[in-house]
């Protein structure tokens, strides 16, 4: 007779958010506010030099402000 167990449910892993902003964002501080309600781990890098930021990971122009 066969052994039958339930599926093991997963164990939830806390997602990581890492996010570059400018120092004068505040629609970003509010979003980061609530990403961090919502149980996820916020990494917040402020920096005035976003276009390098842009560069690094390959945000195409057409995206970027």
């Amino acid at each position: 007779m066969p052994l039958l167990m339930p599926p093991v449910a997963a164990i939830p892993v806390p997602a990581v958010v890492s996010a570059y902003r400018s120092p004068s964002c505040g629609c970003c501080k509010g979003w980061l506010d609530h990403l961090r309600q919502a149980g996820f781990t916020v990494k917040d890098y402020v920096t005035s030099n976003l276009a390098s930021i842009k560069q690094r990971y390959g945000v195409p122009p057409q995206l970027q402000p």
